[in-house]
């Protein structure tokens, strides 16, 4: 008898070398999963971004995101997710909240 868990995971690693034209390399470093048992959904992302730059005019730079959001399936045609997020780049920190409504629906 299973319980109805699901679990899908994300892993990502990028190396960009003259990132955007520009003397600087960029890592980018990704992570994150989904567990869903229906109705229910549970996500979290977390992302790193490392800038190393060669020319002093631009900036060295790490920055974070962390992502977390759930949701909610009604019917196979309406859902309802909430998310959260917070970032830190260069220094700055920001939060976000969302909520997103969605409705499926066949052109035929």
């Amino acid at each position: 008898m299973g319980t109805g868990l699901t679990l899908e995971a994300i892993a990502e690693l990028a190396r960009l070398a003259g990132a955007e034209g520009q003397a600087q390399d960029r890592t980018y470093v990704t992570a994150g999963g989904m567990l869903s048992r229906a109705p229910w959904s549970f996500a979290l992302v977390y992302a790193w971004r490392a800038t190393d730059a060669d020319d002093p005019e631009l900036s060295d730079a790490d920055d974070h995101l962390f992502q977390l959001s759930t949701g909610y399936e009604f019917t196979p045609e309406l859902r309802l997710d909430l998310g959260y997020r917070f970032s830190r780049e260069d220094r700055d920190a920001t939060h976000a909240v969302g909520l997103l409504l969605t409705y499926s629906f066949d052109l035929e």
